[in-house]
């Protein structure tokens, strides 16, 4: 099989695959089948024994991928929740301050109105 047709059977294979799991464009899979490709494409013919090694490099690879990114997802969701409780506490104060800012003005309006009724 040339370098060309092997190249194509690879690209359906992966649009097949792509459709099947519903993996948008952008996914960083994809760009790691990507470089997989690149990959094979700069080494041209290689003798069967280094191919094994090429896909067991991109093997750890990807499982070092998706250790970042499970570490990645990890942090992002502590970060949310961490996020949550100081909006919260946040909107707590606020409103806290808000109701005072209205007990405030009411006491100043009745002690405005009783000044100017009984000084003036």
């Amino acid at each position: 099989m040339k370098p060309t047709e092997r190249s194509a059977a690879l690209q359906n294979a992966v649009s097949e695959w792509q459709k099947k799991y519903g993996i948008t464009d952008g996914d960083p899979l994809l760009a790691a089948v990507e470089l997989f490709q690149i990959t094979f494409a700069c080494e041209g013919s290689t003798p069967a024994g280094s191919r094994s090694l090429v896909f067991d490099e991109f093997r750890e690879s990807v499982e070092a991928i998706d250790q970042r990114t499970r570490a990645f997802t990890k942090q992002a969701t502590e970060l949310s929740q961490q996020l949550r409780a100081v909006a919260y506490f946040g909107g707590q104060d606020a409103g806290e301050s808000s109701a005072g800012l209205w007990v405030g003005a009411v006491l100043l309006l009745a002690v405005g109105t009783i000044i100017g009724r009984f000084v003036l």
